[in-house]
């Protein structure tokens, strides 16, 4: 994550450091490569984690001295993978606590992360003009779905009802398949919503919200699947705008914005039909977490939008 290279520790230093020397001379020597390496492996565990910020318990001095280091040796990276285990174990008692609270509402994703429709469409032309000749690989797409929900059944005890579509593709084609494997709903961008005709409305009035903020029921011959399509500004703001914004304003800055947003919509929406509102927002996680350089992690900013929500 950008914001490493502004952390403040030795590591993080070091590892700034690192970048100004490729970027100058284009390499690294076989000890600057093998800093670079073993802080690219430091820093893909979650520094706020060790470093307690989200409770003393989770706290580990051991990997914690790392972060005060600026010379590293490779058996180190042993060290830090060991830790892989227990963060993911982490997250998932997370959220199955959070989950049985009702607090969250989890979902899942096919199980290699596949562009579905591709799977299911025979021929096209790709982005270059290449020919892109195959099969249509249904077989494939029950094996990714089916895959993808044991695994969370193994970890969470339960089948979830909602489908991540890997970045957020949806075709006709697609949607019996996943009405077919015990999926009851899933969402896309509000781009979809537009070319179906169904999002027709001025812009910023309260038709046009009415249309955007509501689920979508299609029938197919496995059920009936249901959509919610996903505010594209405001999901790209937080994919992409908002780390910077709390890197160099605070993070009150990006969550002040945010609820202006809501409040928007709120303040243009009926007050009759406020409960039938539903405004998505559908971000892939490394998009903001690693490619926006939100400080530690986005610790803060969720800390404070959660309080405002």
């Amino acid at each position: 994550p950008a914001w490493v290279y502004s952390s403040g520790t030795p590591a993080g230093k070091e590892y700034s450091n690192l970048l100004r020397i490729y970027e100058s001379r284009k390499n690294l020597s076989l000890r600057e490569l093998k800093d670079a390496v073993v802080e690219f492996f430091l820093w893909s565990v979650s520094y706020p984690i060790i470093s307690g910020q989200l409770g003393y318990r989770y706290m580990d001095p051991s990997l914690l001295n790392l972060y005060n280091q600026t010379s590293f040796s490779i058996s180190e990276i042993g060290k830090i993978i060991s830790y892989y285990p227990y963060e993911a174990n982490l997250v998932i008692k997370t959220f199955l606590k959070d989950h049985k609270n009702g607090n969250v509402h989890l979902l899942t994703l096919p199980f290699d992360h596949p562009i579905l429709p591709l799977l299911l469409q025979n021929n096209w032309t790709d982005q270059n003009g290449a020919n892109i000749t195959k099969g249509v690989w249904g077989n494939d797409v029950n094996a990714q779905l089916n895959v993808g929900r044991d695994i969370f059944y193994k970890n969470f005890g339960y089948y979830p009802s909602g489908q991540w579509t890997p970045e957020q593709a949806v075709s006709n084609a697609i949607v019996p398949f996943l009405a077919g494997n015990g999926v009851r709903w899933t969402s896309t961008d509000q781009a979809v919503l537009s070319l179906s005709g169904k999002l027709n409305a001025t812009p910023g009035t309260a038709s046009y919200y009415e249309q955007l903020y509501k689920p979508y029921g299609i029938q197919t011959k496995n059920g009936t699947e249901t959509i919610v399509f996903r505010d594209s500004t405001l999901s790209n703001n937080w994919a992409f705008n908002y780390g910077d914004i709390a890197s160099s304003q605070g993070s009150q800055a990006p969550v002040r914005d945010f609820i202006s947003y809501l409040k928007n919509i709120y303040n243009t929406v009926p007050s009759k039909d406020h409960r039938n509102t539903l405004v998505t927002v559908a971000i892939d996680g490394e998009n903001w977490m690693f490619m926006s350089p939100f400080p530690e992690d986005a610790v803060p900013f969720l800390h404070d939008l959660y309080s405002a929500l």
